[in-house]
């Protein structure tokens, strides 16, 4: 059973990119994944973002205009989980949500 999260982001600033952190390590740390990490895909909105990631995120900078629909689609048809999880960048993954 895998888990694909995608993560939407407009990282213009530091502030920004601390958030997209934030939502990156706190998911990570949420669970002990025992069936394996959840793929992660951020779609970054920025084109002239050079902020770098965790080595486990994979980052797409689509040539389209944003549109909020149309970027979680360009990123569903880049996963692969069996669950896919649509994420702003500004949430807080709890201990045990995935679990639960």
């Amino acid at each position: 059973m895998k888990l694909s999260v995608i993560i939407l982001s407009y990282a213009i600033d530091e502030e920004v990119y601390r958030m997209n952190c934030r939502a990156i390590d706190t998911l990570f740390a949420s669970e002990t994944w025992s069936d394996g990490e959840p793929e992660v895909l951020l779609i970054e909105s920025n084109r002239e973002s050079a902020y770098k990631y965790d080595g486990r995120v994979r980052v797409l900078m689509p040539e389209e205009k944003f549109g909020f629909h149309r970027f979680f689609n360009i990123g569903l048809e880049q996963t692969s989980g069996d669950f896919i999880a649509f994420c702003n960048n500004d949430i807080v993954f709890q201990k045990g949500w995935w679990s639960a």
